[in-house]
Protein backbone atom coordinates (compact mmCIF):
# COMPACT_ATOMS: atom_id res chain seq x y z
CA UNK A 1 0.00 0.00 0.00
CA UNK A 2 1.10 3.41 -1.13
CA UNK A 3 1.50 6.36 1.87
CA UNK A 4 1.71 9.74 2.31
CA UNK A 5 5.03 11.12 4.53
CA UNK A 6 4.46 14.03 6.40
CA UNK A 7 7.22 15.63 7.88
CA UNK A 8 5.81 18.88 10.73
CA UNK A 9 7.48 19.53 13.78
CA UNK A 10 4.48 20.77 15.41
CA UNK A 11 2.72 17.54 16.42
CA UNK A 12 -0.56 19.40 17.18
CA UNK A 13 -0.43 20.10 13.23
CA UNK A 14 0.95 17.12 11.77
CA UNK A 15 -2.33 15.11 13.53
CA UNK A 16 -4.92 17.72 11.70
CA UNK A 17 -3.16 16.88 8.35
CA UNK A 18 -2.72 13.12 9.27
CA UNK A 19 -7.15 13.48 10.11
CA UNK A 20 -7.70 15.31 7.03
CA UNK A 21 -5.67 12.99 4.53
CA UNK A 22 -7.70 9.83 6.22
CA UNK A 23 -10.64 11.40 5.82
CA UNK A 24 -10.64 11.59 2.27
CA UNK A 25 -7.94 9.74 0.73
CA UNK A 26 -7.30 6.13 1.02
CA UNK A 27 -3.63 6.25 2.00
CA UNK A 28 -1.89 5.61 4.71
CA UNK A 29 0.36 8.56 6.37
CA UNK A 30 4.13 8.30 7.97
CA UNK A 31 4.67 11.53 10.02
CA UNK A 32 8.21 12.17 11.09
CA UNK A 33 8.81 15.40 13.23
CA UNK A 34 12.30 16.40 12.21
CA UNK A 35 14.61 16.36 9.40
CA UNK A 36 16.82 13.59 11.07
CA UNK A 37 14.02 10.78 11.25
CA UNK A 38 12.89 11.42 8.39
CA UNK A 39 16.29 10.87 6.29
CA UNK A 40 16.91 7.73 8.19
CA UNK A 41 13.46 6.55 7.44
CA UNK A 42 14.05 6.96 3.67
CA UNK A 43 17.29 5.74 4.09
CA UNK A 44 15.80 2.34 6.00
CA UNK A 45 12.60 2.21 4.89
CA UNK A 46 11.20 -0.02 2.16
CA UNK A 47 7.39 1.68 2.41
CA UNK A 48 6.32 3.24 -1.14
CA UNK A 49 5.71 7.14 -0.85
CA UNK A 50 3.14 8.23 -2.98
CA UNK A 51 3.87 12.23 -1.71
CA UNK A 52 5.59 14.00 0.76
CA UNK A 53 3.93 17.13 3.22
CA UNK A 54 6.79 19.40 4.13
CA UNK A 55 7.50 21.80 6.62
CA UNK A 56 9.95 24.26 4.88
CA UNK A 57 11.71 25.58 8.61
CA UNK A 58 12.26 22.24 10.66
CA UNK A 59 14.26 22.48 14.16
CA UNK A 60 17.31 20.90 12.40
CA UNK A 61 16.84 21.67 9.10
CA UNK A 62 15.58 25.90 8.89
CA UNK A 63 17.03 26.60 5.35
CA UNK A 64 14.87 23.94 3.44
CA UNK A 65 16.75 20.65 3.53
CA UNK A 66 14.24 18.38 3.79
CA UNK A 67 12.96 19.40 0.60
CA UNK A 68 15.78 19.36 -1.55
CA UNK A 69 16.60 15.75 0.21
CA UNK A 70 13.46 14.40 -0.43
CA UNK A 71 12.50 16.01 -3.86
CA UNK A 72 16.38 14.05 -5.12
CA UNK A 73 14.56 10.55 -3.61
CA UNK A 74 12.29 11.57 -6.77
CA UNK A 75 9.63 11.92 -4.28
CA UNK A 76 6.87 14.22 -5.21
CA UNK A 77 6.49 17.26 -2.44
CA UNK A 78 4.40 19.89 -0.93
CA UNK A 79 5.77 22.53 0.76
CA UNK A 80 4.18 24.30 3.75
CA UNK A 81 5.34 27.74 4.60
CA UNK A 82 4.48 30.32 7.24
CA UNK A 83 5.46 33.24 4.96
CA UNK A 84 6.36 33.74 1.56
CA UNK A 85 8.44 36.80 0.02
CA UNK A 86 10.40 37.04 -3.34
CA UNK A 87 13.38 35.05 -1.26
CA UNK A 88 11.28 32.41 -0.26
CA UNK A 89 9.21 32.18 -3.25
CA UNK A 90 12.31 32.04 -5.16
CA UNK A 91 14.12 28.92 -3.33
CA UNK A 92 10.92 26.86 -3.63
CA UNK A 93 10.62 27.02 -6.74
CA UNK A 94 14.00 26.11 -7.29
CA UNK A 95 13.87 22.96 -5.43
CA UNK A 96 11.00 21.84 -7.83
CA UNK A 97 7.92 21.07 -5.61
CA UNK A 98 5.13 19.82 -6.73
CA UNK A 99 3.23 22.56 -5.37
CA UNK A 100 3.53 25.14 -1.86
CA UNK A 101 0.68 26.54 0.78
CA UNK A 102 1.02 28.65 3.42
CA UNK A 103 0.11 28.09 6.67
CA UNK A 104 -3.25 29.75 7.49
CA UNK A 105 -6.65 29.02 8.60
CA UNK A 106 -7.95 27.17 5.14
CA UNK A 107 -4.61 25.28 4.45
CA UNK A 108 -5.98 22.17 5.44
CA UNK A 109 -8.75 22.49 2.99
CA UNK A 110 -5.55 23.87 0.03
CA UNK A 111 -3.98 20.43 1.09
CA UNK A 112 -6.57 18.65 0.32
CA UNK A 113 -7.56 20.00 -3.21
CA UNK A 114 -3.89 20.33 -3.57
CA UNK A 115 -3.25 16.55 -2.98
CA UNK A 116 -6.37 15.74 -5.45
CA UNK A 117 -5.24 17.91 -8.22
CA UNK A 118 -2.03 15.43 -7.98
CA UNK A 119 -3.56 12.71 -8.16
CA UNK A 120 -5.51 13.57 -11.31
CA UNK A 121 -2.77 15.08 -13.09
CA UNK A 122 -0.77 12.07 -13.14
CA UNK A 123 -3.59 10.81 -15.51
CA UNK A 124 -3.84 13.66 -17.46
CA UNK A 125 -2.48 14.09 -21.40
CA UNK A 126 -1.96 17.34 -22.58
CA UNK A 127 -0.88 17.89 -26.08
CA UNK A 128 1.72 21.11 -26.28
CA UNK A 129 1.77 22.37 -30.27
CA UNK A 130 5.15 24.63 -30.84
CA UNK A 131 7.50 24.57 -34.21
CA UNK A 132 10.26 26.00 -31.39
CA UNK A 133 11.91 23.23 -29.88
CA UNK A 134 13.71 25.67 -27.15
CA UNK A 135 10.10 27.00 -26.27
CA UNK A 136 7.96 23.68 -26.37
CA UNK A 137 11.05 22.17 -23.99
CA UNK A 138 10.73 24.82 -21.62
CA UNK A 139 6.87 24.48 -21.37
CA UNK A 140 7.12 20.68 -21.37
CA UNK A 141 9.86 20.71 -18.43
CA UNK A 142 6.85 22.88 -16.62
CA UNK A 143 3.80 20.93 -17.06
CA UNK A 144 6.11 17.79 -15.70
CA UNK A 145 7.21 18.98 -12.79
CA UNK A 146 3.11 18.54 -12.29
CA UNK A 147 3.16 15.36 -13.39
CA UNK A 148 0.97 16.31 -16.35
CA UNK A 149 1.77 13.11 -19.25
CA UNK A 150 2.82 15.72 -22.30
CA UNK A 151 2.74 14.87 -26.14
CA UNK A 152 4.45 17.29 -28.01
CA UNK A 153 4.00 18.03 -32.04
CA UNK A 154 5.74 20.46 -33.79
CA UNK A 155 2.71 21.65 -36.44
CA UNK A 156 -1.04 21.83 -36.65
CA UNK A 157 -0.96 18.24 -38.87
CA UNK A 158 1.02 16.40 -36.18
CA UNK A 159 -0.60 17.30 -33.34
CA UNK A 160 -4.18 16.39 -35.57
CA UNK A 161 -3.05 13.14 -36.07
CA UNK A 162 -2.16 13.21 -32.17
CA UNK A 163 -5.95 13.54 -31.12
CA UNK A 164 -7.04 11.24 -33.78
CA UNK A 165 -4.65 8.70 -32.33
CA UNK A 166 -5.03 9.10 -28.43
CA UNK A 167 -8.28 10.26 -26.93
CA UNK A 168 -6.76 10.67 -23.38
CA UNK A 169 -5.77 14.20 -24.40
CA UNK A 170 -7.91 16.82 -22.87
CA UNK A 171 -6.14 19.86 -23.10
CA UNK A 172 -4.11 21.30 -26.14
CA UNK A 173 -1.38 23.91 -25.85
CA UNK A 174 -1.02 25.80 -29.31
CA UNK A 175 1.21 28.27 -29.88
CA UNK A 176 0.49 30.83 -32.71
CA UNK A 177 3.21 31.49 -34.98
CA UNK A 178 3.82 28.07 -36.81
CA UNK A 179 3.68 27.29 -40.72
CA UNK A 180 1.63 25.43 -42.76
CA UNK A 181 -0.90 25.48 -40.02
CA UNK A 182 -1.37 28.26 -37.44
CA UNK A 183 -2.66 28.33 -33.93
CA UNK A 184 -6.11 29.78 -35.22
CA UNK A 185 -6.43 26.87 -38.03
CA UNK A 186 -5.69 24.07 -35.54
CA UNK A 187 -8.17 25.81 -33.27
CA UNK A 188 -10.89 25.71 -35.88
CA UNK A 189 -10.03 22.36 -36.94
CA UNK A 190 -10.17 20.92 -33.65
CA UNK A 191 -12.99 22.79 -32.83
CA UNK A 192 -15.11 20.89 -35.96
CA UNK A 193 -14.89 17.82 -34.12
CA UNK A 194 -14.79 18.29 -30.02
CA UNK A 195 -16.54 20.83 -28.04
CA UNK A 196 -15.06 22.67 -25.28
CA UNK A 197 -16.28 20.97 -22.31
CA UNK A 198 -14.45 17.74 -24.07
CA UNK A 199 -11.73 19.38 -24.67
CA UNK A 200 -9.84 22.52 -23.43
CA UNK A 201 -7.71 24.60 -25.78
CA UNK A 202 -5.02 27.58 -24.43
CA UNK A 203 -3.45 29.39 -26.97
CA UNK A 204 0.11 31.22 -26.82
CA UNK A 205 1.79 33.80 -28.24
CA UNK A 206 4.48 36.49 -28.24
CA UNK A 207 3.58 39.63 -26.42
CA UNK A 208 3.01 42.81 -29.14
CA UNK A 209 -0.57 42.09 -30.63
CA UNK A 210 -3.26 42.68 -28.06
CA UNK A 211 -6.25 40.99 -30.69
CA UNK A 212 -4.61 37.62 -30.35
CA UNK A 213 -6.16 36.61 -26.98
CA UNK A 214 -9.68 38.02 -28.77
CA UNK A 215 -9.24 35.83 -31.60
CA UNK A 216 -7.75 32.98 -30.05
CA UNK A 217 -11.40 32.92 -28.08
CA UNK A 218 -13.21 33.88 -31.44
CA UNK A 219 -11.67 30.95 -32.96
CA UNK A 220 -12.78 28.40 -29.84
CA UNK A 221 -9.93 28.63 -27.66
CA UNK A 222 -10.88 28.45 -24.00
CA UNK A 223 -7.83 30.23 -22.96
CA UNK A 224 -4.90 32.40 -23.79
CA UNK A 225 -1.51 33.04 -22.34
CA UNK A 226 0.98 36.09 -23.94
CA UNK A 227 4.76 34.98 -24.30
CA UNK A 228 6.76 35.70 -22.17
CA UNK A 229 4.73 33.99 -19.23
CA UNK A 230 5.80 33.66 -15.67
CA UNK A 231 5.30 29.73 -14.82
CA UNK A 232 2.70 30.19 -11.87
CA UNK A 233 0.50 31.99 -14.42
CA UNK A 234 1.19 29.04 -16.76
CA UNK A 235 0.59 26.37 -14.40
CA UNK A 236 -2.46 28.08 -12.55
CA UNK A 237 -4.12 28.83 -15.84
CA UNK A 238 -3.66 25.20 -16.96
CA UNK A 239 -4.99 23.83 -13.62
CA UNK A 240 -7.55 25.99 -13.74
CA UNK A 241 -8.90 24.52 -17.46
CA UNK A 242 -8.50 21.30 -16.02
CA UNK A 243 -10.90 21.92 -13.12
CA UNK A 244 -13.44 23.46 -14.94
CA UNK A 245 -13.19 19.84 -17.41
CA UNK A 246 -13.32 17.79 -14.34
CA UNK A 247 -16.11 19.94 -12.98
CA UNK A 248 -18.22 19.37 -15.58
CA UNK A 249 -17.11 15.68 -16.55
CA UNK A 250 -18.50 15.60 -12.66
CA UNK A 251 -21.44 17.26 -13.11
CA UNK A 252 -22.63 15.06 -16.45
CA UNK A 253 -21.70 11.99 -14.04
CA UNK A 254 -23.94 13.23 -11.45
CA UNK A 255 -26.41 13.82 -14.23
CA UNK A 256 -25.72 10.29 -15.22
CA UNK A 257 -26.19 8.95 -11.90
CA UNK A 258 -29.43 11.58 -11.02
CA UNK A 259 -31.01 10.24 -14.07
CA UNK A 260 -30.95 6.13 -13.49
CA UNK A 261 -32.03 6.83 -9.64
CA UNK A 262 -34.95 8.76 -10.83
CA UNK A 263 -35.43 5.84 -13.18
CA UNK A 264 -34.89 3.25 -10.51
CA UNK A 265 -36.94 5.01 -8.11
CA UNK A 266 -39.91 5.40 -11.14
CA UNK A 267 -39.46 1.48 -11.62
CA UNK A 268 -40.09 0.74 -7.51
CA UNK A 269 -42.80 3.28 -7.37
CA UNK A 270 -44.68 1.40 -10.34
CA UNK A 271 -44.19 -1.61 -8.92
CA UNK A 272 -45.22 -0.40 -5.71
CA UNK A 273 -48.19 0.91 -6.83
CA UNK A 274 -49.01 -1.92 -9.29
CA UNK A 275 -48.91 -3.98 -5.83
CA UNK A 276 -51.12 -1.88 -3.67
CA UNK A 277 -53.41 -1.83 -6.81
CA UNK A 278 -53.51 -5.46 -7.14
CA UNK A 279 -53.62 -6.16 -3.52
CA UNK A 280 -57.08 -3.39 -3.63
CA UNK A 281 -58.22 -5.46 -6.16
CA UNK A 282 -58.09 -9.07 -4.56
CA UNK A 283 -59.46 -7.68 -1.10
CA UNK A 284 -61.97 -6.18 -2.45
CA UNK A 285 -63.36 -9.74 -4.53
CA UNK A 286 -62.33 -11.09 -0.96
CA UNK A 287 -65.22 -8.78 0.34
CA UNK A 288 -67.49 -10.07 -2.37
CA UNK A 289 -66.80 -13.49 -2.06
CA UNK A 290 -69.94 -14.89 -0.26
CA UNK A 291 -72.03 -12.44 -3.33
CA UNK A 292 -69.66 -14.56 -5.84
CA UNK A 293 -70.26 -17.84 -3.73
CA UNK A 294 -74.16 -17.38 -3.90
CA UNK A 295 -74.28 -16.80 -7.60
CA UNK A 296 -72.11 -19.94 -8.39
CA UNK A 297 -74.08 -21.73 -6.02
CA UNK A 298 -77.10 -21.10 -7.42
CA UNK A 299 -76.60 -23.15 -10.95
CA UNK A 300 -74.73 -25.22 -9.14
CA UNK A 301 -77.58 -26.42 -7.28
CA UNK A 302 -80.01 -26.44 -10.10
CA UNK A 303 -77.82 -28.59 -12.40
CA UNK A 304 -76.64 -30.95 -9.10
CA UNK A 305 -80.50 -31.71 -8.79
CA UNK A 306 -80.92 -32.20 -12.40
CA UNK A 307 -78.47 -34.26 -12.15
CA UNK A 308 -80.34 -36.51 -9.32
CA UNK A 309 -83.35 -36.10 -11.90
CA UNK A 310 -81.40 -37.66 -14.69
CA UNK A 311 -79.93 -40.69 -12.53
CA UNK A 312 -83.40 -41.84 -11.88
CA UNK A 313 -84.65 -41.11 -15.52
CA UNK A 314 -81.82 -43.46 -16.19
CA UNK A 315 -82.67 -46.04 -13.78
CA UNK A 316 -86.30 -46.13 -15.52
CA UNK A 317 -84.80 -46.41 -19.13
CA UNK A 318 -82.85 -48.72 -18.53
CA UNK A 319 -85.63 -50.93 -17.15
CA UNK A 320 -87.89 -49.92 -19.77
CA UNK A 321 -84.99 -50.91 -22.28
CA UNK A 322 -84.41 -54.39 -20.57
CA UNK A 323 -88.00 -55.02 -21.09
CA UNK A 324 -88.18 -54.58 -24.49
CA UNK A 325 -84.98 -57.18 -25.70
CA UNK A 326 -87.24 -59.64 -22.96
CA UNK A 327 -89.89 -59.94 -25.85
CA UNK A 328 -92.81 -58.91 -23.50
CA UNK A 329 -96.24 -58.33 -25.43
CA UNK A 330 -97.00 -54.83 -26.67
CA UNK A 331 -99.82 -54.34 -24.18
CA UNK A 332 -97.47 -55.02 -21.19
CA UNK A 333 -94.90 -53.10 -22.90
CA UNK A 334 -97.25 -50.18 -23.32
CA UNK A 335 -98.79 -50.16 -19.58
CA UNK A 336 -94.89 -50.61 -18.59
CA UNK A 337 -94.11 -47.40 -20.62
CA UNK A 338 -96.72 -45.40 -18.75
CA UNK A 339 -96.21 -47.29 -15.51
CA UNK A 340 -92.25 -45.56 -15.90
CA UNK A 341 -93.25 -42.45 -17.39
CA UNK A 342 -90.94 -42.58 -20.17
CA UNK A 343 -92.53 -40.37 -22.61
CA UNK A 344 -92.36 -37.89 -19.98
CA UNK A 345 -88.67 -38.89 -19.26
CA UNK A 346 -87.51 -37.99 -23.01
CA UNK A 347 -89.39 -34.87 -23.25
CA UNK A 348 -87.83 -33.94 -19.77
CA UNK A 349 -84.50 -34.57 -20.24
CA UNK A 350 -83.80 -32.18 -23.12
CA UNK A 351 -85.26 -29.55 -21.15
CA UNK A 352 -82.42 -30.68 -17.83
CA UNK A 353 -79.75 -31.14 -19.92
CA UNK A 354 -80.10 -27.14 -21.65
CA UNK A 355 -81.03 -26.14 -17.93
CA UNK A 356 -77.76 -27.51 -17.03
CA UNK A 357 -75.61 -26.70 -20.13
CA UNK A 358 -77.27 -23.20 -19.30
CA UNK A 359 -76.22 -23.49 -15.45
CA UNK A 360 -72.26 -24.43 -16.37
CA UNK A 361 -72.00 -21.51 -18.90
CA UNK A 362 -73.31 -18.99 -15.97
CA UNK A 363 -70.24 -20.66 -13.90
CA UNK A 364 -67.95 -20.55 -16.29
CA UNK A 365 -68.91 -17.07 -17.22
CA UNK A 366 -68.41 -15.88 -13.66
CA UNK A 367 -65.21 -17.74 -12.74
CA UNK A 368 -63.66 -16.40 -16.15
CA UNK A 369 -64.87 -12.92 -14.92
CA UNK A 370 -63.20 -13.26 -12.03
CA UNK A 371 -60.00 -14.73 -13.64
CA UNK A 372 -59.83 -11.71 -15.71
CA UNK A 373 -60.58 -9.26 -12.60
CA UNK A 374 -57.98 -10.53 -10.68
CA UNK A 375 -55.11 -11.13 -12.51
CA UNK A 376 -52.00 -8.62 -12.58
CA UNK A 377 -52.92 -5.48 -14.62
CA UNK A 378 -51.83 -5.86 -18.51
CA UNK A 379 -48.38 -4.62 -19.46
CA UNK A 380 -49.88 -3.24 -22.83
CA UNK A 381 -52.95 -1.27 -23.62
CA UNK A 382 -55.35 -2.51 -26.02
CA UNK A 383 -58.26 -1.76 -27.87
CA UNK A 384 -61.64 -2.17 -25.43
CA UNK A 385 -65.12 -1.31 -25.63
CA UNK A 386 -66.12 0.37 -22.54
CA UNK A 387 -69.79 -0.60 -22.34
CA UNK A 388 -68.71 -4.26 -22.23
CA UNK A 389 -66.21 -3.39 -19.43
CA UNK A 390 -68.81 -2.11 -17.33
CA UNK A 391 -70.94 -5.27 -18.57
CA UNK A 392 -68.65 -7.89 -17.17
CA UNK A 393 -67.85 -5.85 -13.97
CA UNK A 394 -71.60 -5.77 -13.37
CA UNK A 395 -71.82 -9.84 -13.17
CA UNK A 396 -69.02 -9.41 -10.44
CA UNK A 397 -70.49 -7.29 -8.36
CA UNK A 398 -74.02 -8.37 -9.47
CA UNK A 399 -74.83 -10.18 -6.03
CA UNK A 400 -74.06 -7.00 -4.01
CA UNK A 401 -76.46 -4.56 -6.41
CA UNK A 402 -79.65 -6.85 -6.75
CA UNK A 403 -80.70 -7.83 -3.64
CA UNK A 404 -81.11 -3.65 -2.76
CA UNK A 405 -80.78 -1.63 -5.84
CA UNK A 406 -82.71 -1.46 -9.58
CA UNK A 407 -79.85 -1.11 -12.03
CA UNK A 408 -80.72 1.59 -14.95
CA UNK A 409 -78.24 0.92 -17.83
CA UNK A 410 -78.48 3.86 -20.30
CA UNK A 411 -75.23 3.19 -22.97
CA UNK A 412 -74.76 5.81 -25.54
CA UNK A 413 -72.58 4.59 -29.18
CA UNK A 414 -68.88 4.08 -27.78
CA UNK A 415 -65.56 4.82 -30.21
CA UNK A 416 -63.34 2.13 -28.78
CA UNK A 417 -60.97 2.73 -26.18
CA UNK A 418 -57.24 1.93 -26.13
CA UNK A 419 -56.91 1.50 -22.10
CA UNK A 420 -55.46 -0.70 -19.21
CA UNK A 421 -59.06 -2.12 -19.37
CA UNK A 422 -58.56 -4.56 -16.08
CA UNK A 423 -57.78 -1.26 -14.37
CA UNK A 424 -60.57 0.80 -15.71
CA UNK A 425 -63.00 -2.61 -14.50
CA UNK A 426 -61.84 -1.59 -10.65
CA UNK A 427 -62.64 1.51 -10.94
CA UNK A 428 -66.25 0.99 -12.19
CA UNK A 429 -66.63 -2.23 -9.59
CA UNK A 430 -64.69 0.33 -6.80
CA UNK A 431 -68.34 2.59 -7.96
CA UNK A 432 -70.88 0.04 -8.32
CA UNK A 433 -69.91 -1.57 -4.98
CA UNK A 434 -69.81 1.95 -3.10
CA UNK A 435 -73.15 2.94 -4.91
CA UNK A 436 -75.01 -0.50 -3.27
CA UNK A 437 -73.20 0.17 0.21
CA UNK A 438 -74.65 3.78 -0.03
CA UNK A 439 -78.72 2.38 -0.21
CA UNK A 440 -79.70 1.30 3.11
CA UNK A 441 -82.70 -0.14 1.61
CA UNK A 442 -84.00 -0.13 -1.79
CA UNK A 443 -82.80 1.97 -4.37
CA UNK A 444 -81.79 2.92 -7.84
CA UNK A 445 -78.84 2.81 -9.36
CA UNK A 446 -77.96 4.12 -13.00
CA UNK A 447 -75.19 3.87 -15.48
CA UNK A 448 -74.49 5.87 -18.16
CA UNK A 449 -72.59 6.20 -20.91
CA UNK A 450 -71.75 8.59 -23.93
CA UNK A 451 -69.45 10.72 -25.94
CA UNK A 452 -68.38 13.59 -27.43
CA UNK A 453 -65.07 14.44 -29.77
CA UNK A 454 -62.68 15.27 -27.03
CA UNK A 455 -63.97 12.46 -24.53
CA UNK A 456 -65.79 9.39 -23.50
CA UNK A 457 -67.83 9.99 -20.25
CA UNK A 458 -69.26 7.06 -17.84
CA UNK A 459 -71.24 8.19 -14.89
CA UNK A 460 -72.37 5.63 -12.25
CA UNK A 461 -75.29 7.61 -9.67
CA UNK A 462 -77.72 5.99 -6.88
CA UNK A 463 -80.22 7.11 -4.80
CA UNK A 464 -78.52 6.51 -1.65
CA UNK A 465 -77.85 8.54 1.61
CA UNK A 466 -74.87 11.36 0.41
CA UNK A 467 -71.88 12.34 1.41
CA UNK A 468 -71.14 14.85 3.67
CA UNK A 469 -69.79 17.79 2.26
CA UNK A 470 -66.83 18.20 4.80
CA UNK A 471 -66.06 14.68 3.24
CA UNK A 472 -66.04 15.59 -0.36
CA UNK A 473 -62.72 16.79 -0.41
CA UNK A 474 -61.13 13.88 1.02
CA UNK A 475 -62.94 10.87 -1.18
CA UNK A 476 -59.75 10.66 -3.23
CA UNK A 477 -57.51 10.67 -0.18
CA UNK A 478 -55.49 6.93 0.55
CA UNK A 479 -57.12 5.31 3.43
CA UNK A 480 -60.17 7.97 3.90
CA UNK A 481 -63.10 6.01 4.48
CA UNK A 482 -66.37 6.33 5.98
CA UNK A 483 -67.49 2.80 6.20
CA UNK A 484 -67.61 1.30 9.07
CA UNK A 485 -64.21 -1.01 10.42
CA UNK A 486 -63.70 -4.59 8.43
CA UNK A 487 -66.08 -2.90 5.10
CA UNK A 488 -63.59 -1.22 3.46
CA UNK A 489 -59.80 -0.18 3.31
CA UNK A 490 -59.84 3.25 2.27
CA UNK A 491 -57.88 2.46 -1.17
CA UNK A 492 -60.78 2.07 -3.58
CA UNK A 493 -61.20 5.70 -4.46
CA UNK A 494 -57.57 7.00 -4.19
CA UNK A 495 -56.73 4.18 -6.59
CA UNK A 496 -59.63 5.09 -8.63
CA UNK A 497 -58.61 8.31 -9.19
CA UNK A 498 -54.63 7.33 -9.78
CA UNK A 499 -55.76 4.62 -12.69
CA UNK A 500 -58.17 7.88 -14.19
CA UNK A 501 -55.43 10.10 -13.90
CA UNK A 502 -53.12 7.09 -15.39
CA UNK A 503 -55.65 7.59 -18.70
CA UNK A 504 -55.03 11.30 -18.31
CA UNK A 505 -58.67 11.50 -17.47
CA UNK A 506 -60.78 13.13 -14.88
CA UNK A 507 -63.36 12.09 -11.95
CA UNK A 508 -65.43 14.46 -10.21
CA UNK A 509 -68.08 13.67 -7.71
CA UNK A 510 -71.79 15.44 -6.92
CA UNK A 511 -73.23 14.24 -3.97
CA UNK A 512 -76.32 15.63 -1.82
CA UNK A 513 -77.44 14.06 1.78
CA UNK A 514 -80.44 12.42 1.57
CA UNK A 515 -80.71 12.58 -2.55
CA UNK A 516 -77.86 10.87 -3.04
CA UNK A 517 -73.79 10.50 -5.41
CA UNK A 518 -73.31 10.77 -9.12
CA UNK A 519 -69.55 9.87 -10.19
CA UNK A 520 -68.57 11.09 -13.43
CA UNK A 521 -65.11 9.87 -15.31
CA UNK A 522 -64.24 11.51 -18.64
CA UNK A 523 -61.52 9.49 -20.75
CA UNK A 524 -59.55 11.22 -23.53
CA UNK A 525 -60.73 9.45 -26.46
CA UNK A 526 -57.16 9.08 -27.82
CA UNK A 527 -56.38 6.37 -25.31
CA UNK A 528 -53.12 6.20 -23.49
CA UNK A 529 -49.95 6.26 -25.78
Amino acid sequence: MKNILIVEDSKLFSGLINKKISKYFPYSCIVKHNYQDAVTFLQNSSEQILLAVLDMNLPDAPNGEIINYVISKGIPSVVMTSYVNDEVHDKILNLKPFDYILKEPNSLDVLSNTIHRYLRNRDLHILLVDDSNISRQITSDLLVSQFFQIIEANNGADALKELENDSSIKLLITDYHMPQMDGFELTKEVRKKYAMEDLAIIGISARGNPLLASQFLKCGANDFIAKPFFAEELLWRVNQNVELMANIAQRRQYHANLEKEVERQTAEIKKSQTMIIQQEKLAAIGQLSAGVAHEINNPIGFISSNLGSMKKYMKKLCEYIEASKANLPQDELSELREKLKIDFILEDVGELVNESTEGTNRVKEIINNLKSFSRSDEAEAKETDINECIESTLKIVWNELKYKSEVIKEYGDLPSLKCYHQQLNQVFMNLLVNAAQAIEEQGIITIQTWADKKNIYVAISDTGQGIKPENIDHLFEAFFTTKEVGKGTGLGLSIAHGIITKHSGTIDVESHLGTGTKFKIALPVEGVT
